[in-house]
């Protein structure tokens, strides 16, 4: 028995529209190369159709420290140190999503905040680290 399947040729088509909406469904038809007449045009949403979310744009963390020259690290994972007067910026972090600062400094108590970070905007984060108790 022949299977209809085993001929089947599929492309892919990936249409760019200017003015296109963010998140907005886009119907369309599918009509095989021996049909005849091809099916008409459906705007009604059926299981041909599969809507992608728009992709997440990513955020950014500011942290500023007191005093400067502090080390920090987001998600234990990128780190830098921050300028004499305590900035340091992490940008492209995955949106809508928790991550975790942690601020580290010779003679202070580590500084640890979970916030989240919403697309295409920069969470500020604000630590004083306190000095060590004598004897720690």
């Amino acid at each position: 028995m022949d299977s209809p399947i085993r001929n089947l040729i599929v492309t892919i088509v990936v249409i760019s529209v200017a003015g296109a909406l963010v998140g907005a469904g886009y119907y369309y038809a599918v009509a095989a190369p021996q049909e005849k007449p091809p099916s008409p045009p459906s705007n009604d949403l059926d299981s041909s159709f599969v809507q992608i979310p728009p992709p997440v744009l990513p955020g950014n963390i500011q942290v500023w420290t007191t005093p400067g020259n502090s080390f920090v690290c987001v998600d234990a994972t990128t780190c830098k140190g921050t300028t004499n007067s305590g900035s340091a910026l992490f940008t492209g972090l995955s949106a809508n999503t928790s991550h975790t600062v942690t601020v580290s400094l010779k003679g202070y108590e580590p500084y640890s905040r979970t916030v989240l970070v919403t697309p295409q905007n920069t969470t500020e984060v604000n630590a004083i680290l306190q000095p060590l108790k004598e004897g720690t």
